[in-house]
This record gives C-alpha cells, structure tokens and sequence, in this order.
C-alpha cells in the first residue's frame, strides 16, 4: 500500500505526522508512505518495534519494502544490498546508509518525523 502525504494530515506535537496503525503495520509487514517527497517504510524489527527508514534502495531506487528481512536487516530484491531496518545503516561495503526517521506510537497510531534523524 502506498499513499502520498504530501498534504500531510493528523500532525502529533513537533514534527510527526500520523503515518498508519500497528494494527495495519502488523497485517501488511509494512506501511510505506510518501513524506515532503521522499517514500518512508514502517517495519518491525525482531522485537516487534516500529521503525522507518527511506523506502529506496541507494542503488537504483528500488523499493526496500518489497525486500526480505532477516535479523532487523533488509536485502534488496533488485541487486542484494543489505541495510539494517533499525539504524539505517548499510550492509554492503560501498552503499551509504539511509536515512532514518523517529517513530511515535500514541494508542495504537504510528507517527513518524517529517525530518530525518540525524
């Protein structure tokens, strides 16, 4: 499922915008998302704890969410690179790590920054 929020919507206090449910994350693996242009996934890491990373892979764009993840890691189902889905950070020797962002949860609402952790 993707959906555009450019427009934004329901904003939390700082910088959040309502992103989806744990309930729709727990059925769909992942929740994916556009924010100020840039595509966000939502998944679980292995101790079933809400993360976000950019969606694209810093190869050749290819989509993160579609990839498998073993041990909190994701491997591109284009060409096999590998990022870790809480940190961000890379697997594979020349790749950059990607962008990750905060996640809030409020009754059961995921929330996520509009700006990257830095």
């Amino acid at each position: 499922m993707f959906e555009d929020f450019d427009g934004f919507g329901e904003t939390d206090s700082g910088d959040f915008v309502k992103f989806g449910t744990l309930e729709e994350l727990r059925q769909n693996r992942t929740i994916n998302r556009k924010i100020i242009s840039k595509w966000i996934s939502v998944f679980f890491d292995d101790q079933d704890e809400p993360y976000a990373i950019e969606m694209s892979c810093k190869h050749q764009g290819a989509n993160l969410a579609e990839g498998k993840i073993v041990n909190n890691v994701v491997t591109c189902p284009r060409h096999f690179w590998k990022f870790n889905i809480v940190t961000g950070k890379s697997h594979t020797e020349y790749a950059p790590d990607l962008r990750k962002h905060a996640v809030r949860v409020k009754d059961g609402v995921l929330y996520v920054s509009i700006r990257p952790k830095p």
